[in-house]
């Protein structure tokens, strides 16, 4: 039993700020916080940027994805682009030139359906160390990924939430070692998604792996990936779980044509007992939350496949084939503690010339609620797009994107059928 303040205090010390934040405090001298500018690149100090625009229109006859009331807009939308980066000289001998990137999109968009303007933003973080410590051939990686957008559910079909700011950092570090053929990775991860507006999307999950294998050559080898996982969910209601799985594949350049990654294995999700929170009116009781109910088990196949093909005599196209299974996944979808995800991709990437590019991707994906209840909740989701890309010249780029899409579900009003249209042009100063 946990008091339900404690519980939230502790979601909220999760959400410090990033290594970028400090990062930056630390590695930013006062004597270079005056821009300059040379040719298309923007000088800051050690930051170096380029500044860009984007412009685009969209179609939809379906913008709040809903199965009885669907309503078609027509929206535009201008905003500038940054992207750019810092690499810093090493301070320690054994120490790599860290490496940090940024990126920005910020855009006014107008919707002709309600005659009103918004606002979107979206700005990735990415900041990678890279530390051989060469003791003993030990190699390590620290890495940190901070993102931040006010449309991160734009593509999360099965959430069945409303768009909201998103917050997420990701911190990982690895260490391995290479002897001969035989190699070993040791591996952590630490995930946070944190939102302003609905607390309860709020969720931290840590990853523990090990991952011995044999290499056949340089590029090519056989693995077994055993991880262990622990998910904490801020939302009361529902439960939250440690996993572990073990897998055997194939990794690298399977053949001179195909290359990627193929693994299977087991997998085994225990959820905790359904939480509730204490009544507050209850005065021997109502600061702390109450556990109700056993562990659940959750046991399965795990598999992964992601291929990549060029033919040799046709090397303008190349397919991508990915394929995932999992029978243990949380927070997929609303109100559900776990649930059953398999997904399959195909996407081609053809060059019909030296500046055009037809990329077409076809997904289905089916989740499905593992519960005893028999109106639990099944989802199928089918994408198909039809991307073409244009190179005017070396700054101007744009192109054209057609998306269908559908969700059929087995709960009410919870189906729905979606055509899109995107043209975008893109200028780099």
């Amino acid at each position: 039993m946990e008091p339900a303040s404690g519980r939230r205090a502790s979601s909220m010390t999760s959400h410090r700020l990033p290594l970028v934040a400090g990062f930056l405090a630390l590695l930013t001298p006062l004597q270079y916080l005056v821009p300059s500018v040379n040719g298309a690149e923007i000088r800051w100090g050690l930051f170096r940027f380029n500044l860009g625009a984007r412009v685009s229109a969209e179609y939809t006859d379906n913008e709040n994805l809903s199965e009885s009331n669907p309503q078609p807009d027509f929206t535009l939308e201008a905003g500038p682009t940054l992207n750019g980066g810092l690499r810093l000289a090493p301070t320690v001998v054994w120490l790599e030139r860290p490496v940090l990137e940024v990126s920005a999109n910020y855009g006014i968009k107008y919707s002709l359906k309600n005659d009103t303007w918004d606002e979107t933003f979206s700005s990735p973080i990415n900041v990678t160390l890279s530390i051989p410590v060469n003791l003993y051939g030990w190699n390590m990686i620290l890495a940190d990924n901070f993102t931040f957008s006010n449309e991160p559910l734009e593509t999360t079909f099965a959430v069945n939430r409303e768009k909201v700011t998103d917050f997420s950092n990701n911190a990982s570090v690895s260490v391995g070692r290479t002897s001969g053929r035989l190699g070993i990775t040791f591996a952590a991860t630490r995930s946070d998604k944190w939102t302003q507006d609905d607390p309860d999307l709020e969720d931290t999950t840590y990853n523990f792996s090990i991952t011995p294998a044999y290499y056949f050559r340089d590029n090519y080898s056989l693995f077994w990936r055993n991880a262990y996982s622990i998910s904490e969910l801020a939302d009361p209601t529902q439960r939250d779980s440690t996993g572990y799985s073990s897998e055997l594949g194939l990794n690298g350049q399977l053949t001179p044509s195909l290359s990627g990654s193929i693994s299977m294995g087991l997998s085994h999700t225990t959820l905790e007992g359904e939480v509730f929170p204490g009544d507050p009116n209850d005065p021997f009781g109502g600061v702390f939350d109450r556990r109700v109910g056993g562990k659940d088990n959750i046991d399965g196949i795990s598999s992964t496949i992601a291929l990549n093909y060029t033919h040799p005599l046709r090397p303008n196209t190349s397919f991508g084939l990915s394929f995932a299974r999992s029978p243990g996944v949380t927070t997929l979808l609303k109100d559900a503690d776990i649930t059953e995800s398999t997904s399959v991709t195909l996407s081609i990437a053809h060059r019909l010339s030296r500046t055009i590019t037809l990329a077409p991707t076809i997904s289905w994906t089916r989740l499905e609620e593992i519960s005893s209840n028999p109106n639990a909740q099944k989802v199928d989701y089918i994408q198909i797009t039809m991307g073409l890309t244009r190179q005017f010249t070396r700054k101007l780029n744009g192109g054209i994107n057609y998306t269908y899409q559908t969700r059929d579900s087995n709960q009410f009003d919870q189906s729905y059928d979606v055509n899109k249209v995107t043209v975008s042009l893109n200028y780099s100063f």
